[in-house]
């Protein structure tokens, strides 16, 4: 954002508290609500969203009342954000994990396995021709995220 706005690239720190201000004051999609709300239970108040003309109530507000409320909607709105937040985190997971292409059938003991070697096609002069997988292999022993192989020797 700080970047978007600068002209002159030596004034960033004259800008620096607009971005700021602009950035927490915005509705985050993680969350569903701006930083500021979260913090401070209420929205900050900026000038063109105040409304001209309009004057302060006659009526009395009782203190006490209103700052509970204020704690029960700042805390409502915490726990909304938390679960927005931890919504967003499971649909990022699931994006990582589809993407990233997680062993979803880990080896079991007894099984045929390939190593790949990725350092290998770093040490050749044409690296698209290197078979990066070595093998086979023969599972020993297996855990949640390791397994313990040996090579099959072919005779």
């Amino acid at each position: 954002m700080l970047k978007k706005k600068l002209s002159v690239p030596t004034e960033w720190d004259r800008m620096l508290p607009f971005c700021v201000f602009a950035h927490n004051t915005s509705v985050h999609e993680s969350t569903g609500e701006s930083p500021f709300f979260l913090l401070h239970g209420f929205d900050a108040y900026v000038p063109w969203n105040a409304v001209p003309g309009h004057e302060v109530s006659k009526y009395a507000v009782d203190l006490d009342s209103y700052a509970q409320e204020i704690a029960i909607g700042t805390q409502v709105a915490r726990e909304y954000a938390r679960d927005v937040n931890q919504k967003m985190r499971e649909t990022m997971k699931s994006r990582y994990d589809k993407d990233k292409r997680v062993c979803r059938n880990p080896p079991k003991v007894g099984d045929r396995v390939y190593l790949r070697i990725p350092s290998e096609k770093q040490s050749v002069q044409n690296p698209k021709l290197v078979n990066p997988w070595e093998g086979p292999y023969r599972v020993i022993d297996a855990s949640e995220n390791s397994a313990l192989i040996t090579l099959i020797r072919s005779n």
